[in-house]
Parts: structure tokens; sequence; C-alpha cells
């Protein structure tokens, strides 16, 4: 018999629980792109109670004598990070495909080290599969859950959908 069958037989449906699965949670949202921190402003603002932003943005040095300027700014905003997340049981982490991800392997160290989840979605996914992919390698080994959205609607009902 499939695992689909024992499922359903009446014996295992006493297991069943026909509650919500989880409590709200508090999440911490953060855009790794400019259209990705404006699509989470909206956000946001539909549950300012349950929903929180990090902005991670920084300017990238444009010469060596900036480096160890900008290196002290990228462990301020790790250090501000770790303090975001106190209370929190949620992150999801947004990118525009084709966006330079690779902010997610800092934040997904500090989620792991605060036992928090870490959710990525890629955005603006209409885009050439080439971004996509890119932006999903950049994600994917940080992240417990990566999702493909094609417009900002379906990350509004994501959210829902993880009671975020």
């Amino acid at each position: 018999m499939s695992q689909s069958v024992l499922a359903t037989r009446p014996e295992e449906q006493r297991f069943r629980i026909d509650k919500p699965n989880s409590r709200p949670r508090d999440s911490l949202l953060i855009g790794l792109d400019r259209s990705s921190r404006d699509l989470i402003a909206g956000l946001v603002d539909e549950r300012p109670e349950r929903r929180h932003s990090f902005d991670l943005s920084h300017d990238e040095p444009h010469d060596r004598s900036e480096v160890a300027s900008w290196l002290a700014a990228v462990s301020a905003k790790t250090k501000a990070l770790s303090d975001a997340l106190e209370g929190k049981n949620l992150v999801v982490v947004i990118a525009s495909a084709g966006a330079d991800a690779q902010a997610a392997a800092i934040i997904g160290d500090v989620c792991k080290a605060h036992g928090v989840q870490m959710t990525a979605l890629v955005v603006n996914a209409k885009q050439h599969s080439d971004e996509v992919a890119a932006t999903l390698a950049q994600l994917r080994p940080s992240a417990a859950m990566v999702v493909v959205a094609g417009d900002d609607i379906y990350v509004a009902d994501m959210l829902k959908a993880l009671q975020a």
C-alpha cells in the first residue's frame, strides 16, 4: 500500500490536525536589491505588528582606500542584523532575478546562529532564465526554502501562507 492510501485509512485519520499548522510568526523581511526593498516596504505596511524590515544595503568600495571603512560597515550591519533577529522566528529574503544575492550567505549564517529559519523568494522571475539561475545559485545554500515568484502578488500570498 502507498503512503497516501495508508494516511487516508480511518485508523490514521484520527491523527490529523484540523487546526492551522502554526501560530503567526514574527518575521524579518530583507530585500537584497532596490526593487525588493521597495516591495518589502509595502508588505510591512500591511502587517506592521508581525512584519519588520531590515536594510542590509551598503555602498561598495570604489578603491583600496575605502576597503577598511567598507569592512567596518559590513561588520556593523551584521551585528545590527543579529540584534534585529531577537524575537523573530522567520526571515524572508527577497531578491530580484539577476540581482546580486551574495549577502544571503551572511544572512543565512546569522539566522543559523539564532536558530531562525530563512526562506528566500526570487521576484521578477519572468526575465531570462539565466538571471533566475544565477540568483538561485546564491540563495539556495543558505535558505531552507527557495521560491521563484512571477509577480509581487505571489509574494504577498506566500507571506500569508507562511503566516508571516
